[in-house]
């Protein structure tokens, strides 16, 4: 598992430094899926972007909950060694991030937890390695003010992400952390994404 997150983390940097001369990025910004959108995991969801190129684009759905699980219990799970004594042991919400990689764990949280090897989307929205970022968590005690797990991305190939905005399935928005990190039903939480998508392209 992390060893695909690892190599999806490379190829997207990759990407992005190889990028030339790219069209305006919607990267940070949220998809919110309009009201026709066929019936699917997309309908009636909001997608954070965390990067966005001419070679495709890739996020997560914010509103698909799916429970919440203790630090420790999470790192056992995942056969790494708990500090003792713990300092803390927050619960962590747990998120269906995408049909992409559903084997594969993401974190994401807010920028004022400091961490290496990241990708940042908006300037204060952070995907980290995740067993780095949680270990740190549970040796030091320090957490993010915002943090979620994600099972799985929403990923688009070259233009892809394009024809469906052409198509009328997205509307773009202004991200916030409320809406990010949110922890109302996925209903609401479109509902009030909806609600600002005057903001446009």
């Amino acid at each position: 598992m992390w060893r695909a997150f690892a190599l999806c983390l490379l190829l997207i940097l990759a990407v992005a430094g190889c990028a030339g001369t790219s069209p305006p990025t919607l990267a940070g910004k949220l998809l919110v899926a309009r009201p026709n959108m066929p019936p699917n995991l997309f309908s009636h969801s909001v997608v954070l972007l965390m990067r966005h190129d001419n070679d495709g684009a890739f996020g997560f759905i914010l509103n698909r909950p799916g429970g919440e699980a203790k630090l420790a219990d999470l790192l056992r799970d995942l056969d790494q060694k708990l500090p003792e004594p713990m300092p803390a042991n927050p619960s962590l919400g747990m998120y269906l991030g995408g049909p992409v990689e559903l084997d594969t764990l993401f974190l994401l949280h807010s920028s004022d937890m400091a961490v290496s090897d990241t990708i940042t989307a908006a300037g204060r929205y952070v995907m980290s390695k995740p067993l780095d970022t949680m270990n740190r968590m549970a040796a030091s005690g320090e957490k993010p003010r915002h943090v979620r797990l994600l099972l799985g991305y929403s990923g688009w190939g070259a233009g892809q992400l394009e024809s469906e905005i052409a198509r009328g399935d997205w509307e773009i928005v202004e991200p916030s952390d409320d809406l990010v990190f949110s922890a109302q039903s996925p209903g609401e939480v479109w509902e009030r994404a909806w609600d600002r998508r005057a903001v446009g392209l």
